[in-house]
């Protein structure tokens, strides 16, 4: 195999995970973007249950770090 054909090859082989990496990047973005709507229409139907929610979380990281 000459090292102009391996170069080829490889280029190839590059373009082509390239791509596939693209497409798994769109696909995840479309997940983010999926739950982000979804979290922002449970918080305008339940604000509430979101802030006691939220509240509970920071409370549960304070008391794990403990910054007293």
């Amino acid at each position: 195999m000459s090292s102009a054909s391996a170069i080829k090859a490889e280029s190839t082989r590059t373009d082509s995970r390239s791509v596939g990496s693209t497409e798994k990047q769109g696909d995840f973005d479309a997940m983010v973007e999926s739950i982000g709507v979804s979290i922002k229409e449970y918080g305008s139907k339940h604000p509430g249950i979101v802030a006691c929610s939220i509240f509970l979380a920071g409370f549960y990281v304070g008391w794990k770090i403990k910054p007293w």
